[in-house]
């Protein structure tokens, strides 16, 4: 998936407020199948809809979650939460453009991890 062929192809002099956040977690995807093997990447979605964009399988039981976002005003984390009642083991993402820094909050005894891909540590244990 090629973002700069998609805005061109479609013809955009901008790119639109609907398309930002889809063509930023394919940018997110082209990034990650670089670094990672792609049978350890994933996605995940409930049978109620709830979703993670991206899961990658470390060892054991482990695996990462990483959702995408153009702002982080946008993120809800109830995803998340739904997920690690299934999966407990593994680090939690929240990746922006727009994040300079890598840190961290605590949602409600979750540990989210904000970064860029600037920034994503892409090997974890």
């Amino acid at each position: 998936f090629d973002t700069g062929f998609v805005t061109f192809i479609n013809g955009w002099d901008s790119i639109r407020e609907d398309d930002r956040g889809l063509l930023w977690e394919h940018l997110v995807l082209d990034t990650l199948r670089t670094a990672i093997y792609e049978t350890n990447l994933y996605y995940w979605r409930d049978k109620s809809g709830r979703e993670i964009d991206f899961i990658i399988k470390r060892s054991g039981q482990r695996v990462d979650a990483i959702e995408c976002k153009i702002s982080e005003e946008q993120f809800d984390n109830k995803s998340f939460f739904v997920f690690r009642s299934l999966y407990p083991e593994g680090n939690n993402y929240v990746i922006s453009p727009f994040n300079k820094i890598l840190y961290k909050r605590i949602h409600h005894n979750l540990e989210i991890n904000y970064c860029s891909l600037n920034n994503f540590p892409f090997v974890s244990a």
